[in-house]
């Protein structure tokens, strides 16, 4: 703790260079002084009349926090002085965005929260709970990516699994919260609500009934993990996290089923792609953004090299006859179409030709007009995925969504298990 603070001080006060100079020394002069346990002894009881008052203060001041803010406001306070910490002296974002995030945390966690309110009284012995999309919906200091709809489609997931597992009734409101980053400026078949663009409603009560209902409760607009399915935080060994997906989500996911007009579509194209009774072999990988370079916490994909390589082992080892290859990228695209010609099927749409210079939305695939039909072609992907035989893919949030889709029933598995970006 000590340590911590000499080194906040010093990189509040001093430029950037000179504090770097300074904390490394200050941590160099501490592993000196206490490498052996005599010396950590003896620093101990020389600063024991010093530390010992200073602990009890420390906790004294904490007691009001622990008292008087809402249940977990300690906690995510705590968190947010931590990650201020680690702005000023690890990553060194300086002073203004320091506290710009700082703010934009507290925002989150303060208006963001959990909530339980009474809109009338309407059902007076049930419970609803509206599932409601992340609280920041542009990119900011804080949140500086644009996560893709599969992301919201499992934050969803831990959402709907936490109001089960509380007999809740839930609903998924991507309606008054927005606009939504996926949303449309105009009515998709024939609904304002992002979500029911592709879902029906995981119950048999619509937003406007819920909205006149006694017992409410707004679901946190944090990413947030329950603990009933796996964390949202993609963690190796990958096979593992993948076995976990493919057992523990689907009971959950029966509750989130494709509407009328998306499962047809999807019907359609796999009619006109797979040939009858082959055996495919689905293969995916993520060649933009974390597929090519460092993104924290995202798995690393394998290079083309290594995917061709892979892939015809397999398929002569599993006896497929075709491969359904999903990539983002134009070029990747077409080198496995060079090498594989016929046996690789591909569901025709707009992929990137290059790297998306800023964030998702200002890319060709994102603009206005163009993201229903990108993420239904997305959607497409991650179906049919479900829907092969076998599966040789990268962990991303797309294949996660195929895992559970899938439900165990492939005949066999091979994940790309290279890391993650730190």
């Amino acid at each position: 703790m000590g340590e911590r603070v000499i080194n906040m001080i010093i990189c509040l006060i001093f430029p950037k260079k000179i504090s770097d100079y300074l904390v490394s020394r200050v941590s160099r002069t501490k592993e000196a002084l206490s490498n052996t346990i005599e010396l950590k002894l003896f620093w101990h009881i020389v600063f024991l009349p010093i530390t010992l008052p200073l602990a009890l203060i420390y906790g004294i001041i904490k007691l009001p926090f622990i008292w008087f803010l809402p249940l977990g406001g300690f906690y995510n306070l705590k968190y947010a002085a931590k990650q201020f910490y680690l702005d000023i002296v690890v990553t060194k974002t300086g002073i203004p965005l320091a506290v710009k995030r700082f703010r934009l945390l507290l925002e989150l966690f303060i208006k963001g929260r959990e909530r339980k309110v009474s809109y009338g009284e309407k059902n007076p012995d049930k419970t609803f709970y509206v599932i409601r999309p992340y609280y920041y919906m542009k990119v900011n200091e804080l949140a500086t990516t644009v996560a893709h709809l599969l992301f919201h489609y499992y934050r969803n997931l831990q959402q709907l699994s936490y109001a089960l597992e509380h007999d809740w009734i839930p609903v998924v409101d991507w309606q008054n919260y927005g606009p939504f980053w996926h949303q449309e400026d105009y009515p998709v078949n024939g609904t304002t609500n992002c979500w029911e663009y592709f879902w029906k409603q995981p119950s048999d009560y619509t937003l406007e009934e819920v909205y006149q209902s006694k017992n409410v409760v707004l679901a946190n607009r944090n990413s947030k993990d329950y603990g009933y399915i796996p964390s949202a935080f993609i963690t190796p060994p990958l096979d593992e996290y993948a076995k976990d997906l493919m057992i523990q989500c689907p009971k959950y996911d029966t509750l989130f089923q494709l509407n009328d007009i998306t499962e047809a579509y999807i019907r359609k194209k796999q009619e006109a792609l797979f040939p009858k009774n082959a055996r495919i072999m689905g293969v995916s990988v993520r060649s933009m953004s974390y597929g090519k370079h460092l993104t924290p916490n995202h798995p690393k994909q394998p290079g083309t090299s290594e995917l061709i390589h892979l892939t015809r082992k397999y398929m002569e080892e599993w006896k497929m006859d075709y491969i359904f290859f999903t990539c983002e990228a134009e070029e990747t695209v077409q080198k496995m179409q060079e090498v594989f010609e016929d046996k690789l099927l591909v569901v025709p749409r707009l992929r990137y030709k290059e790297e998306p210079k800023s964030g998702t939305m200002e890319s060709p695939l994102y603009v206005a007009g163009q993201r229903y039909q990108t993420n239904l072609d997305y959607l497409t992907e991650m179906v049919l995925l479900s829907r092969c035989t076998s599966l040789l893919a990268g962990m991303s949030g797309g294949v996660r969504t195929a895992l559970i889709w899938n439900a165990n029933e492939y005949e066999n598995t091979y994940i790309f298990d290279n890391g993650v970006w730190k």
